[in-house]
Order: C-alpha cells, then sequence, then structure tokens
C-alpha cells in the first residue's frame, strides 16, 4: 500500500523538530519516496528508482515547498549529513534515498492492522 507513512512519536524529541522548514522538507522527503522499485521517466531518458527514493529537481521543488532552492538545497545537506537520506545530484536531477526506508513503510493488513 502507498498510502502511509509511520512516523514514531520520537520526532518530536529530534532536532529536525526544532526547525519547522526541515521538519516540512523531512515529511516531503518521506512522502515522494517511492513505495516500490519502478522506472521514472524524466524528458527523454528513463531512471530506475527503489524503494525509498524519489527523483526531484530542486527549482520545482522549492517551489512545492514554498521556499527558496537556496534554503531546499541547505536543509537537505543537513539532512543528509544527519544520516536521514542521502543525495545523487547530476546536472539535471537529484535522486534523493531515504535511509532506512523500510521503517517508514506502513505494512497494512486486510483488516486494517499494522504488521
Amino acid at each position: 500500500m502507498d498510502g502511509y507513512i509511520l512516523v514514531h512519536k520520537g520526532l518530536v524529541d529530534s532536532c529536525v523538530f526544532d526547525d519547522p522548514i526541515v521538519l516540512k522538507i523531512w515529511i516531503w522527503c518521506l512522502c515522494k519516496a517511492s513505495h516500490k522499485e519502478r522506472d521514472s521517466l524524466i524528458g527523454n531518458q528513463s531512471v530506475h528508482i527503489l524503494p525509498g527514493q524519489f527523483i526531484f529537481g530542486r527549482i520545482q521543488a522549492a517551489g512545492e515547498l514554498n521556499i527558496t532552492a537556496s534554503t531546499l538545497y541547505r536543509k537537505l545537506k543537513l539532512l543528509e549529513k544527519m544520516s536521514m537520506i542521502k543525495l545523487k545530484t547530476d546536472s539535471k536531477w537529484t535522486v534523493a534515498t531515504v535511509v532506512n526506508w523500510n521503517s517508514y513503510r506502513d505494512t497494512i493488513s486486510e483488516v486494517g492492522k499494522i504488521v
């Protein structure tokens, strides 16, 4: 199921919670991450994405988040320094990987219980 992510209650004790912009970007990363392995078409190129990864352009992402591109970059680098994400950038886009992705994914059984 790709409709939910798990957020641990301990997030409120994290330094991520102390900065509203970092928290917003972190939740955005969790929501953007792919729930399954797939190929994504970017322009005329196919890019293979693994679970927990997503592709973005800095300018478009900054617009989605209503922040400047430079702020987005600085805060993403902070999340990377905190080992929460990994970034692989080229001249056209960035592939972000959520570290420990499976711990944020939900696994809901047919009766609605998290398993």
